[in-house]
């Protein structure tokens, strides 16, 4: 429906896209990368993601090349990801310029309100654990060492991308300072998108 949407008038495209071949494939060809990032990305549970997000940057290049004003990308933060995410913002940004917007969030797992999050045994290969501190800390500094033009793309707060503890806690009551509730396609409200809404 890609053409009916340009015709019709869409100003603005939202993709997921946790993997950016490009990035990947040159920062594991300079050995930037460690052993437990590759084998996680190219492990077999890895072909799905990678086949998604390369699906992702398709359709954001379609609809950059036909005149869209406006993309926002979500990028989730994997075990598998965290160590080329600095180097994902530049390129993207390099690649869309001002007409993409990034959104960055933790894996999230939980109970049963969680109607679009895996439960924690089934998110836990991809959670960044106390283990990684050093993992996480390279790319919290990565992170802090982006020129603000890149930065400038990005939507959500530092305080949240760079607090190691936030990191962890993925199953904590959403904060009222970064939710955004947002509405079912039946007109119900929603907490957030991962869990369901209440009455209240």
């Amino acid at each position: 429906y890609r053409e009916k949407l340009i015709e019709a008038g869409i100003r603005n495209w939202s993709s997921g896209m946790d993997y950016v071949p490009q990035v990947y494939d040159k920062l594991k060809a300079e050995g930037k990368l460690s052993q437990e990032c590759i084998q996680l990305v190219e492990s077999p549970g890895g072909e799905e993601l990678r086949k998604k997000c390369i699906q992702s940057l398709e359709g954001m290049r379609w609809m950059f090349d036909h005149g869209i004003e406006e993309q926002q990308l979500t990028i989730t933060i994997y075990r598998s990801n965290i160590e080329f995410i600095p180097e994902m913002v530049e390129w993207i940004v390099e690649n869309f310029g001002s007409t993409v917007r990034i959104a960055l969030n933790y894996v999230e797992f939980g109970g049963d309100d969680f109607d679009f999050a895996s439960g924690k045994e089934k998110a836990d290969p991809f959670l960044i654990k106390q283990s990684d501190s050093i993992v996480w800390h390279e790319f919290s500094y990565k992170m802090r060492a982006l020129e603000q033009k890149y930065w400038l793309r990005v939507q959500t707060p530092s305080e949240y991308i760079l607090d190691f503890e936030t990191a962890l806690k993925q199953d904590a009551p959403g904060s009222p300072q970064y939710c955004a509730v947002s509405v079912e396609n039946n007109g119900s409200m929603r907490k957030c998108g991962y869990r369901t809404g209440t009455g209240e």
